[in-house]
């Protein structure tokens, strides 16, 4: 038996289907931080100094959007940012996963951006996190990247217990 053709695209929808018949907040979070971890990964060695000055424009539309924005503004913006730091890994494979679980990554995003009671604390929180992820970017620093994520892991761990891994 051997493979005459190999459809990627036809594999991964195929692939998401199967894992969306039982997934958990904590598989969802636990996969966007890896996932995310990848990108970041990439992008760190291959960012061109133009997608660096996209992503400082969008962090400043972020933080301007914190008093203003609905919910579903400020979560696609929030998705935006990491669509294109995805998109700055310049890896056509981790883009086309990235589109292909694009529902599941955006769940993952509208979730976490309810962490807080209050939407506002959680807006201006959130912004910072990303602040200063794009900051660890662009000192390379992917250890700080990875703190940053256990950070965000933890704060939700705070509001929703059953995704700890203790």
């Amino acid at each position: 038996t051997y493979v005459k053709s190999l459809d990627p695209n036809a594999f991964l929808s195929q692939f998401q289907e199967f894992l969306q018949l039982n997934l958990s907040y904590k598989d969802i979070i636990r996969y966007r931080t890896h996932q995310d971890l990848l990108c970041i990964l990439m992008a760190i060695d291959h960012i061109t100094d133009d997608e660096m000055a996209e992503l400082e424009v969008m962090l400043e539309k972020y933080r301007e959007m914190i008093p203003t924005a609905s919910n579903e503004e400020f979560d696609h913006i929030d998705y935006t940012f990491h669509y294109k730091l995805c998109l700055a890994g310049h890896n056509e494979i981790e883009k086309q996963i990235f589109l292909e679980w694009v529902q599941l990554i955006y769940i993952s995003i509208r979730e976490n951006n309810r962490i807080q009671n209050h939407i506002m604390q959680n807006r201006e929180w959130s912004y910072l996190l990303h602040r200063r992820l794009l900051d660890a970017i662009r000192k390379k620093d992917l250890t700080m990247c990875i703190e940053l994520y256990k950070e965000m892991c933890a704060r939700i761990a705070l509001t929703f217990p059953e995704t700890s891994d203790k």
